[in-house]
């Protein structure tokens, strides 16, 4: 065998075992769809249940990849359903609604306030799409609720069964996200209780979990909007 062919033979061979590798690892992470009902109560009484069915919907469809996910729900207020499309390594997010002809561009490593707590809860069990699910609780005052909203306190259960990238993840600061997946251990969130206090709390819960390829496509903000970027 002459050399050239050697050398060929060999790039031959690495490529191979690189898109091999490569396969593997996408392999291993979760790709596809979670469905979740959306529940929410006033805390304060003074708010009308309707409006806050209303303005958080009553459903919410993630669809993941490994390095980007989204969010649509369908929210009634004037400016209609809401799509967040967030883009984990370059670190940004996009938010659009549906009767808005402007798209906000927003950081999403910035995180949301003082942290209080993050604690895994040993005991705290329950059983979601016939798995059993730990749980963990963040709690932290936010910066920007002018007043409103005291502290948020939000309880994640997550299923390990479906994997996340904990390294993808290392910017997503919004809800102290980053922490949920490294803490985790990359598991998926199949239930999440939010107490934003003294107004609301809202509970997502995961209804089906689809695994399937989802199209770059769809995590493209609306190229006929005018994108309107937010400052840090």
């Amino acid at each position: 065998m002459n050399m050239y062919k050697q050398i060929t033979l060999t790039l031959l061979f690495l490529w191979a075992l690189m898109s091999l590798k490569a396969q593997e690892a996408s392999n291993e992470y979760f790709e596809g769809e979670v469905h979740f009902r959306v529940t929410t109560k006033a805390l304060d009484k003074r708010i009308p249940q309707e409006i806050l069915d209303r303005e958080t919907g009553t459903e919410m469809i993630g669809k993941v990849n490994r390095d980007k996910y989204l969010m649509y729900q369908n929210t009634g207020g004037k400016l209609g359903a809401v799509k967040t499309i967030l883009l984990l390594e370059e670190g940004i997010g996009y938010l659009e609604y549906a009767n808005s002809d402007t798209i906000n561009q927003f950081s999403i490593e910035v995180p949301p306030g003082e942290l209080l707590k993050a604690e895994v809860n040993e005991e705290d069990h329950k059983v979601i799409l016939g798995d059993t699910c730990r749980s963990m609780t963040f709690k932290y005052t936010p910066t920007n609720s002018y007043g409103v909203i005291e502290y948020v306190e939000a309880t994640y259960y997550f299923n390990p069964r479906f994997k996340l990238d904990k390294e993808k993840y290392a910017k997503h600061k919004m809800s102290f996200w980053n922490k949920f997946v490294e803490m985790g251990n990359g598991g998926v969130s199949v239930r999440n209780e939010i107490i934003s206090y003294p107004m609301y709390s809202t509970t997502y819960e995961a209804t089906k979990i689809i695994e399937k390829a989802i199209p770059e496509e769809e995590f493209l903000p609306n190229p006929s909007k005018f994108i309107k970027v937010e400052n840090k």
